[in-house]
């Protein structure tokens, strides 16, 4: 694993979750003094289980991925090393020039029956709620089809956004404040063998912050059992609490029925996504004894 005094690393890398050939994860392991070989051939984003069976046959050393692609619970022997520093988790609204036009009423500023694509059932459901007439559709290839005018906007991540060439395009970042992203959004992971001493070196690019932010999104999200309408975001205080705010759909067949945002502030991840968690489910009784 190492060569002229330093430590290799087989890193399978997906260029498509960062929008960028130069990503700031490999500017991060070039400060940390690794020499990254960038295997842009690996299996597609989907298939995270079979990046673990590489880590376990040896045959990679250590995955980087986005937090949004963990499962509940990561293959035997193998443990998240590092979780690197938070980009954006924000989304962005991306539409042609001039046809964005918010206010206080719209802050979404489309027109109220445009058709938009929105992969996330959460997302779709926040989109329904501030405009109930839009045209919500699935991403299929969404960039060529808004500048074929066949889509009127598309909801992305802000961080596939940035350094994007925006050229005759309207951009509006989608603050938690308007909508909340899925769980680990903007933030990437690096996942090693358990006991592996490259994990130790890995080790210094760990960000404390953004771990325990994305610990609250991930036991909120594995206490609901990962349900795919779930949004929300955690931020750290200065005083180091976390508070997490959240917000559910209810069908795919009804993205309108989202649940009321709700949010909590604890000392811990845990408590918090707990707090959340509490107040989700009683959301959930009230809507059902309703119906």
């Amino acid at each position: 694993m190492k060569k002229d005094g330093r430590v290799r690393m087989s890193v399978v890398l997906q260029p498509t979750l960062w929008g960028a050939k130069d990503p700031p994860a490999i500017t991060l392991f070039k400060r940390a003094g690794f020499n990254v070989h960038w295997d842009s051939r690996g299996p597609p984003a989907s298939s995270f289980d079979i990046r673990q069976q590489g880590l376990a046959n040896g045959t990679t050393d250590c995955i980087l991925a986005s937090a949004e692609a963990l499962g509940k619970n990561l293959a035997t022997g193998v443990s998240l090393a590092a979780v690197l520093p938070r980009q954006s988790a924000h989304l962005g609204l991306v539409a042609a020039l001039g046809t964005l036009h918010p206010t206080p009423a719209n802050p979404v500023g489309l027109d109220p029956r445009a058709t938009i694509a929105v992969g996330s059932l959460g997302q779709q459901s926040q989109l329904l709620a501030l405009c109930p007439n839009l045209d919500i559709v699935q991403p299929d290839c969404p960039v060529s089809a808004l500048q074929q005018h066949a889509l009127d906007a598309i909801v992305i991540p802000m961080h596939q956004i940035e350094g994007a060439d925006l050229e005759n395009l309207d951009l509006i970042e989608l603050r938690e404040e308007i909508m909340l992203p899925p769980p680990g959004a903007g933030t990437m992971v690096l996942v090693a063998r358990t006991g592996d001493p490259l994990g130790k070196t890995l080790k210094s690019l760990d960000d404390p912050k953004t771990r325990r932010c994305l610990s609250a999104e991930r036991s909120l999200a594995d206490a609901l059992g990962r349900p795919a309408g779930l949004a929300c975001l955690a931020t750290q205080g200065v005083d180091g609490s976390i508070r997490l705010q959240a917000t559910l759909a209810g069908t795919a067949s009804d993205p309108r029925s989202a649940l009321v945002r709700i949010g909590a502030v604890a000392t811990t991840p845990e408590a918090a996504a707990e707090l959340c968690r509490l107040a989700l489910e009683e959301c959930l009784d009230q809507t059902s004894s309703k119906s």
